[in-house]
């Protein structure tokens, strides 16, 4: 006596021996997984999940045309900042010569920033190219206004600048918009605090520098 199958599609998902209703079996299953299991996608991310977890590591071109990777860094500590053009008020408390004289000479500096409100109509060489003669003229500003003697210390500061075009690394590092977030990381590679003005106090965060540079 044969067996007869189901005539009703609904019931041959587990049919032995029919193929088309395994297939079927596996997408309505991946359908309920992707319904019922929420996936944390990048801008999401809240401070919290990050916190004292492993850096987001990220690689592309930088500012100067030379190819960045923030993994062969790792060993050393790092201030990562990441802002936008909108936050000049903030940014301008990283890049004064009072503030960096505070870090240790050997503490490396990735300045991250999105570039933002420029015109479709403005080919991206162009823009990279007013980028480089902004910071080139507001080091050069920096260095000239600090006193004679801390000139040579903040010459020899390592610092990357990475434009950030899309906001995939700001989104990583769980950055709120139109703000500069200064993140700590150490030796072995964690986000150890973050620092967001005016919310964060200033000397708290810079005992937490200090602490951070003097592990081993």
């Amino acid at each position: 006596m044969s067996r007869s199958k189901p005539s009703d599609p609904a019931l041959q998902l587990c049919v032995p021996g029919n193929d088309s209703g395994l297939i079927h079996t596996g997408f309505f299953l991946l359908i309920l997984i992707l319904f019922f299991c929420p996936v944390v996608q990048a801008e999401d991310l809240q401070w919290e999940d990050i916190k004292d977890s492993s850096t987001p590591l990220f690689s592309q071109t930088d500012a100067f045309g030379k190819r960045f990777e923030l993994k062969g860094l790792i060993g050393r500590v790092l201030v990562i900042s990441i802002g936008d053009k909108k936050s000049v008020v903030e940014e301008s408390l990283w890049n004064s010569w009072e503030n960096l004289q505070r870090f240790s000479s050997k503490t490396v500096f990735v300045n991250v920033f999105y570039p933002g409100g420029v015109s479709f109509s403005v080919p991206r060489g162009e823009v990279v190219s007013r980028i480089r003669k902004s910071i080139n003229q507001r080091t050069k500003e920096v260095i000239r206004t600090a006193p004679a003697a801390r000139r040579d210390f903040l010459r020899a500061l390592e610092i990357h600048w990475i434009i950030d075009w899309e906001r995939k690394i700001s989104a990583r590092y769980a950055a709120p918009r139109h703000r500069v977030v200064v993140y700590l990381s150490d030796r072995k590679g964690r986000i150890r605090g973050r620092c967001l003005y005016p919310e964060t106090n200033m000397e708290e965060f810079f005992k937490l520098v200090s602490q951070v540079e003097n592990e081993v």
